[in-house]
């Protein structure tokens, strides 16, 4: 089962939220306001390395970087 971490204000999402793997790593940190994802959403992968950062304005992905294994930009 995975673990979430995250803040709610009158009935949604609203602050920071993490997302685990079963194992304990951060599998994915985001931000939420008024329950919409806002700012900079990290992923991660099993080892701890950055999968794809992407950004949010109001709920909706306006840019998404991408790493390969060796943290280099695809």
């Amino acid at each position: 089962m995975l673990k979430k971490e995250w803040e709610i204000k009158l009935g949604a999402l609203d602050g920071a939220s993490k997302t685990y793997y079963k194992t304990g790593e951060v599998m994915c940190e985001e931000y939420f306001i008024n329950g919409k994802k806002t700012g900079k959403s990290t992923t991660f992968n099993k080892n701890g390395n950055i999968a794809t950062v992407d950004n949010y304005m109001d709920g909706a992905r306006i840019k998404r970087i991408v790493y390969d294994k060796s943290m280099q930009i695809k």
